[in-house]
């Protein structure tokens, strides 16, 4: 194995260490919060943080504003992921 190829492996498997340390607390939190406002609002189906982000750029008029509203750097990204709904047309008259 090369001396690239081993040392991208260890930074791998930190990574994946360090998220997995910091995971549980965030879903903690996240689990709490959304046990409350199912419990405190009319909300009545669980989402996730990524179902608010595909929301905002599926929302948003152009690919190109959904694009900077996610700090993507390329649109094909934005496009392919987080815009849910079928682009609408201005009419020309």
């Amino acid at each position: 194995m090369s001396r690239a190829r081993a040392s991208g492996a260890v930074g791998n498997l930190a990574t994946c260490a360090f998220q997995g340390l910091l995971k549980t607390p965030s879903q903690s939190i996240l689990s709490t919060s959304m046990t409350r406002l199912l419990t405190e609002t009319k909300v009545v189906v669980r989402f996730t943080e990524h179902d608010l982000r595909a929301k905002c750029a599926s929302d948003a008029k152009t690919l190109e504003h959904a694009r900077a509203l996610l700090a993507h750097a390329d649109g094909r990204l934005t496009d392919r992921v987080y815009r849910r709904k079928p682009e609408t047309v201005d009419p020309l008259r």
